[in-house]
C-alpha cells in the first residue's frame, strides 16, 4: 500500500517569516535552518514557528514598567530628564561609599542615554543639590535642570557583604525610584510614578572573597544596580536576569 505521507503537502512557513528569512544574512539564515533541524532532536513538542521568530525577531523584550503605569514614555521628543539620587548618611559612612549618591546618579544616567532618554549631565545636577542643601522637593530640580521630568532614587539599604560573614560577597541594595513631572509651563511638578527595587547580585549563590577582588566586585554590582533602575524606564529582555545569576 502506498504510503499516505508521501503525498502530504509539505509544512510551509506563513508569509511573514518567508519573507523576513529571505531578508537576513546568510550566516543567520544558517543559524535559522540549523535550529529548525535540530529542534526536534533537542526539544520534544518544539515548535518551528516560535524558533523561527525567536531567531528572526530576536527573544522577547519586556515592557517598562513606567510606561506600563503611566501610558507615556521618557523616549517623547519633548521628554527631558534630570536624575537625583539621596543616600543616608550612614550608608556614605562606609568606606567607599562617600560618593555613593554621584556614583549611582552617573550611571543610571549613562543608562538611559544609551537608550535614547535625554538626561541632563549629573554633575551638574549634584552640583546644584550641594548648593542648594535646604532644597525641598524635586520640582525645585526640575526648574533649575529646565527639564519636564526629575528621577529620584532614594537609597535605604547597599551593602556588598553576605548577612553575617565576612568572606562571602553579596551585593544588595534597596531603593525607591519616583518620578515628578512639570505637566505645564510654570507648574510645580508632581509624582507621576514610584517602585520599589530590591537588587541582590549574584541571586544565586554569594561568591567568595579569596577567588574575587571586592573592588571589581563592587563595580559589577554597580552596574547590576543601575540596570535594575535603568529597566523600569526602558525595554529589557527576558534572559537579562540570567547574567546575575551566578
Amino acid at each position: 500500500m502506498e504510503d499516505e505521507s508521501m503525498h502530504r503537502p509539505a509544512r510551509e512557513l506563513p508569509p511573514f517569516f518567508r519573507s523576513a528569512f529571505f531578508q537576513l544574512p546568510p550566516l543567520r539564515r544558517l543559524s535559522v535552518l540549523c535550529a529548525a533541524a535540530l529542534c526536534p532532536v533537542v526539544m520534544s513538542g518544539c515548535n518551528l514557528f516560535m524558533i523561527a521568530a525567536y531567531l528572526i525577531g530576536g527573544p522577547p523584550s519586556v515592557e517598562p514598567d513606567f510606561e506600563v503605569a503611566t501610558r507615556t514614555s521618557l523616549t517623547d521628543e519633548d521628554v527631558t530628564v534630570a536624575v537625583a539620587c539621596y543616600v543616608p548618611i550612614d550608608l556614605r559612612a562606609d568606606i567607599g561609599n562617600e560618593n555613593l549618591d554621584a556614583e549611582i546618579a552617573r550611571l543610571v544616567t549613562q543608562k538611559l542615554t544609551l537608550n535614547k532618554i535625554k538626561v541632563r549631565e549629573p554633575n551638574a545636577v549634584r552640583q546644584w543639590m550641594a548648593r542648594n542643601p535646604d532644597w525641598e522637593e524635586p520640582g525645585e530640580i526640575a526648574e533649575a535642570m529646565q527639564v519636564s521630568h526629575v528621577i529620584y532614587i532614594d537609597l535605604s539599604r547597599f551593602s556588598l557583604w553576605e548577612e553575617n560573614s565576612a568572606t562571602l560577597l553579596r551585593g544588595r541594595a534597596d531603593a525607591i525610584v519616583t518620578v515628578h513631572a512639570v505637566e505645564e509651563e510654570g507648574s510645580d511638578a508632581v509624582e507621576i510614578y514610584g517602585k520599589e527595587v530590591a537588587a541582590q547580585y549574584p541571586l544565586a549563590v554569594p561568591r567568595d572573597s579569596s577567588a574575587q577582588n571586592p573592588g571589581r566586585f563592587r563595580q559589577e554590582f554597580m552596574l547590576h544596580l543601575s540596570d535594575k533602575i535603568g529597566w523600569l524606564f526602558y525595554p529589557h529582555y527576558n534572559g537579562d536576569e540570567f547574567s546575575s545569576a551566578t
